[in-house]
């Protein structure tokens, strides 16, 4: 039988963290709410892929991913960014993404 694939998904905002976890429920997920959180648990279980945003408070995605790097931690890696629109057209936010 196949493995599980392991997902990290690191994102400060709740509601897409829950998004992102339901709809990737067929694999194994665990999730932090910073980078400061999530960088413990690529080391206890690395996983095959880092979901993260590009700007969180204190320490960015991309500062997160040359971490787990320099602590040979290798997966590959969606860097998310969203944005509210705040106006009456525009009342839905946009993610953009990135894959390395």
């Amino acid at each position: 039988m196949p493995r599980i694939k392991k997902i990290l998904i690191v994102e400060e905002e709740k509601e897409l963290r829950e998004f992102l976890k339901s709809s990737l429920s067929m694999y194994s997920i665990a999730e932090a709410k910073n980078a400061k959180d999530g960088i413990p648990l690529a080391k206890a279980n690395p996983p095959d892929l880092l979901i993260t945003s590009i700007r969180m408070s204190e320490i960015s995605g991309v500062e997160l991913l040359a971490q787990l790097r320099k602590n040979e931690i290798f997966c590959a890696a969606v860097f998310i960014r969203s944005e509210e629109h705040t106006s009456e057209l525009q009342s839905q936010s946009t993610i953009s993404y990135a894959v390395f």
